[in-house]
């Protein structure tokens, strides 16, 4: 994601606005590498902004994602959001949940599929942290 000047820059330039609710949207969003859901950051954004709305959240990390700001992928059928585009794959840890941005040189290129426009891919691992393996062992 681009630095906040930036970022504002092109909302401006796109003819959108920058609202206050929006600002800590992104400020929230800034260097985060922990892939956080829509409800964590409304959770983080209301501790300062208690009138901030769940759907005002929803709308602006949309948006975000179809100017290509921001990545949304889903884990067990929850959207995260990760503010890095750059390509590379994530890491899930299926003891903990926890998300990891890791480089995958093996990228599959996309397929061409005639009428459709690929605007993007993702590509995600499974497996177990160091913290889980010792708790306890997946079964076969």
């Amino acid at each position: 994601m681009r630095t906040i000047p930036e970022l504002i820059e092109k909302i401006h330039a796109r003819g959108g606005k920058v609202t206050p609710q929006r600002l800590a949207i992104y400020q929230a969003l800034e260097a985060d590498t922990t892939h956080p859901t829509a409800e964590a950051i409304y959770e983080r954004i209301r501790e300062t902004m208690p009138t901030v709305s769940l759907a005002t959240v929803y709308k602006t990390l949309n948006e975000l994602v179809a100017i290509g700001e921001l990545r949304r992928f889903d884990i067990h059928g929850v959207s995260h959001f990760d503010p890095r585009t750059d390509p590379h794959a994530e890491v899930v840890c299926l003891g903990c949940d926890v998300i990891m941005d890791v480089f995958s040189p093996a990228a599959v290129p996309a397929p061409s599929i005639p009428g459709f426009q690929i605007v993007g891919q993702t590509q995600t691992f499974y497996g177990y942290c160091p913290n889980c393996q010792n708790v306890q062992q997946p079964l076969d």
